[in-house]
């Protein structure tokens, strides 16, 4: 029995490879523009590239997502306007977005343009998807690390919107979007489409004072692979499968979607018998592999999730070498399970010394020389130096799969062609009449513009018709039928049948393109509409005001939270994650907290985990439900999900936006606001210059920005310690290191970067370095920020009260007067003894470099 099956969703980074992935049968293409887009490395498309790539997967039945999924800067809001009315008249299908600024302005100016929300906005629980859904989203792209069950429960708790996953790529090491490591260490963030990719670089495991565990590339993931899951996928209630790979070349979109259209028409003619063919799987692990895994899909894989060899394309396992023929240059290799021929690429993974790569010139079987050997044969190839027997040999390229899946997309004929069919009818002295009409109903009519003649020799036949009006190569057609009615001999010029053809053609090509044509939109009305959206924001009621300056402390131990209250904390924040170097505590210790919190004046904000999964949705729920019985002043919430929960569990309660909501700009705030939010946390990512033009600091609204701490760069479902030290692998559960040893990463430059486990046994990688802008205090006060938040999340109660002293003297002598060069000069000192609690240095992250 037939089943339904989820659209085929490919990447194009470029126009060959948007023909790639329309003429190998895709159903959907994801691409972005030259800005705007988190692929900002790849080739990408200009305006005319992007109106022809359009064009051309339209007129081919082939949806067209465009990706404006980076966080967006107030300044660019003239240039986004003007992107989102191009792509708009464009007949663009969907556009994909993370910063929920730019959904707040899109919802607003151009409300019936499809959105999906980008993976990179970390929808990893059901609360997020149904406010995502209620905020106008037709599809979601959820994070990777959710389960097949996980999946299914969100299509049951929203099942109005559509869900996409990613099946086939690469994987970030960090939950999408929630990753900081390349822009706070490199400059470059990956929100801003700009990632360097620091986990794919070497790393070495460090135990407690630093003995070393492992080295290798301890954050580089294998590459998605969930060829054998289509129907699982599909029966859980996914509505879009996934390829990534913008920044691939062509032949691999080409390969990647090809093998994937025929394993989901293979699972749709018959779903009970679907079984993944060898080829295909040869197929993927031949175009690009870093060996494959399922991900999360079926349960945290440990070890087996990375590659922790190597980083990049390992190619197609052949087999050893068998021997080493030093006089003839010779070595022989036995072919395990596929071929090998001239042209081919070869790597050798030597014992000593890395890896030898060449190109196959000659191919030895037995005396002969030859062009193909077949798997399973032993074959001399040319060898490198240092190959030695025992070594293992990758094909790492097949010059034959190259070569098919290059014509597929340069091949005017091949690939995706929409099917014709005609009814031709002509009589002598009548007009030749042709009507056309498409798989999609479309029909046309044109005749001769001069009448059939009787023929003197050779009459006009069906065959010749079926010649003359198959000529269609260049076009997005093929003649899928001709019937012709001809009940006498007739004669028409050739020319008459060439004009004939082009006017169908034409014809149908504008009845198809104009499903998709929208209205035009003035420009400069536009563009008015989008400033009107930021100038237009709300004016929060007074009770939502802040006149003063609060210090803020994020803390995690009760003893922690007392001492920052202790040494002038204004307002804590408690909660979230504890980590396993932490120390224990009880709820009683928990209880005084809130308590002291009541009695000293000092709100107690209880802090949700940054993020959680589906399966946790009920132990984070019970948490927070214990949490309201203690009386906390507030929630704060880094996610989407909290905002729902908190919305349930404790609806009187004020809520505070953390910043991993990426809140970036003017809108996003007004998303927030809208959201019912009392105050929000800036992005680290954002500039003074950036903060100090928000027009929500002219309306009171609190604004809070991190001041001081080790921030966290990435948070991940996987563990370093875990995989390698507790011996985490799918089968086998983790030995928790984490509870008796503290753990850390060295980089290539010799920085050392904490590693923290959660009590969801998440690992949180922090900044070797400590932000501190104890010296800045004037300027962000000029500036009118109302919160300074101190992240000590890590911190021992004695590193919490010498910290917070610190920064409550220096917010006391500016508020009253103190000399500017005065305070200078103790700010240097109070630097000094601050950065003595961070060795490996301090940092004022973004407010003055700022990030690409």
């Amino acid at each position: 029995m037939a089943a339904s099956i989820p659209e085929l969703l490919s990447p194009a980074g470029g126009e060959e490879a948007l023909r790639a992935a329309v003429n190998n049968g895709a159903d959907a293409v994801y691409l972005g523009g030259k800005s705007f887009s988190a692929r900002a490395r790849g080739e990408n498309f200009d305006r005319e590239g992007l109106a022809r790539a359009v064009e051309y997967a339209h007129l081919r039945g082939v949806k067209v997502y465009v990706a404006v999924n980076t966080l967006l800067a107030d300044q660019e809001l003239e240039a986004i306007a003007d992107y989102l009315r191009f792509l708009w008249r464009q007949g663009v299908d969907a556009l994909i977005v993370q910063d929920i600024g730019l959904w707040y302005l899109l919802r607003q100016v151009l409300p019936q343009m499809p959105l999906h929300v980008s993976t990179q906005a970390t929808v990893t629980a059901t609360g997020a998807a149904s406010l995502f859904y209620q905020a106008g989203a037709g599809r979601i792209v959820l994070a990777r690390e959710l389960s097949l069950p996980e999946i299914a429960e969100v299509h049951r708790a929203v099942p109005g919107v559509e869900l996409e996953v990613f099946v086939h790529g690469a994987m970030c090491f960090s939950y999408s979007g929630q990753c900081l490591f390349s822009s706070l260490v490199g400059g470059r963030s990956g929100n801003r489409g700009w990632c360097a990719q620091p986990c794919r670089l070497a790393y070495e495991l460090l135990r407690d004072e630093g003995r070393e565990e492992a080295a290798g590339h301890l954050l580089s993931t294998k590459d998605l692979n969930l060829l054998p899951w289509l129907g699982e996928l599909a029966r859980a209630g996914v509505a879009a499968l996934k390829i990534e790979g913008r920044l691939k070349r062509p032949e691999y979109v080409a390969v990647v979607t090809g093998v994937y259209r025929r394993a989901l028409d293979a699972y749709a003619a018959d779903p009970e018998e679907y079984a993944v063919v060898r080829e295909w799987q040869r197929n993927l692990e031949q175009i690009f592999s870093r060996g494959f895994t399922s991900g999360y899909l079926l349960a945290n894989q440990g070890t087996e999730l990375m590659s922790y060899d190597r980083p990049n394309n390992r190619g197609l396992y052949l087999g050893r070498v068998q021997e080493v023929d030093r006089e003839r240059l010779l070595a022989w290799i036995r072919l395990e399970d596929a071929s090998l021929a001239v042209g081919d690429g070869l790597e050798f993974w030597v014992s000593h010394g890395g890896r030898r790569g060449l190109e196959v010139n000659r191919l030895q079987l037995g005396d002969r020389q030859v062009q193909v050997a077949p798997a399973g044969s032993r074959v001399g190839v040319a060898v490198p130096a240092g190959v030695a027997p025992g070594d293992r040999v990758f094909k790492t390229a097949d010059a034959a799969l190259l070569e098919r899946a290059r014509r597929s997309y340069r091949d005017p004929s091949a690939g995706q062609r929409v099917p014709l069919y005609l009814d031709v009818r002509g009589w002598p002295g009548q007009a030749l009449t042709a009507r056309a009409r498409d798989d999609r109903g479309h029909q046309s009519e044109a005749q001769t513009r001069v009448p059939g003649q009787v023929p003197e020799r050779y009459a006009l036949d069906p065959e010749s018709l079926r010649i003359q009006f198959g000529r269609l190569g260049g076009t997005a057609f093929y003649l899928a039928d001709l019937e012709a009615n001809l009940p006498e001999p007739v004669m028409y010029p050739v020319s008459q049948l060439n004009l004939l053809r082009r006017q169908l053609v034409a014809d149908m090509t504008e009845q198809r393109l104009g499903e998709y044509s929208r209205p035009e939109l003035e420009a400069s009305e536009f563009a008015a509409q989008c400033r009107r959206v930021r100038t237009n924001l709300p004016v929060p009621p007074p009770a939502n005001q802040e006149p003063e300056t609060k210090l803020t402390v994020k803390v995690s131990y009760p003893r922690a939270a007392l001492a920052a209250m202790e040494t002038g904390a204004d307002i804590i924040y408690f909660g979230g994650e504890r980590f396993a170097s932490g120390p224990g505590f009880s709820r009683q210790e928990v209880a005084e907290v809130f308590a002291a919190g009541r009695r000293e004046g000092r709100p107690v904000i209880y802090s949700l985990p940054r993020l959680w999964l589906v399966q946790e949705e009920t132990a984070v729920r019970h948490a927070l439900e214990a949490a309201v019985a203690w009386g906390p002043a507030g929630i704060l919430t880094g996610n989407l999900s909290g905002i729902k929960l908190a919305r349930e569990v404790a609806p009187g309660l004020p809520i505070y936006g953390d910043y991993p909501l990426n809140i970036y700009n003017d809108l996003a705030i007004g998303f927030c606001y809208q959201m019912g939010l009392h105050q929000v946390t800036l992005s680290p990512e954002m500039t003074l210059a950036q903060i100090g033009a928000l027009d929500w600091l002219a309306r009171g609204y609190p604004l809070e920005c991190l001041a001081h701490g080790h921030l966290p760069l990435m948070v991940s479902q996987s563990c370093v310690p875990g995989a390698v030290c507790g011996g985490r692998t799918a089968q086998q559960r983790c030995s928790r290191p984490c509870r008796t040893h503290t753990f850390s990463l060295r980089d290539r430059l010799g920085l050392v970067f904490p590693v923290e486990t959660d009590q969801f046994c998440r690992q949180h990688i922090f900044n070797a370095k400590g932000l501190c802008l104890v010296e800045d205090l004037p300027r962000l006060l000029r500036l009118g920020v109302r919160r300074l938040r101190l992240e000590l999340t890590r911190d021992s109660s004695e590193r919490v009260g010498r910290i917070v002293r610190i920064y409550r003297k220096a917010l006391d002598d500016l508020a009253a007067g103190e000399d500017a060069e005065n305070f200078a000069l103790w700010a240097a000192q109070a630097r000094g003894e601050l950065g003595s609690l961070s060795p490996q240095g301090l940092t004022k992250g973004h407010y003055y470099r700022g990030v690409l």
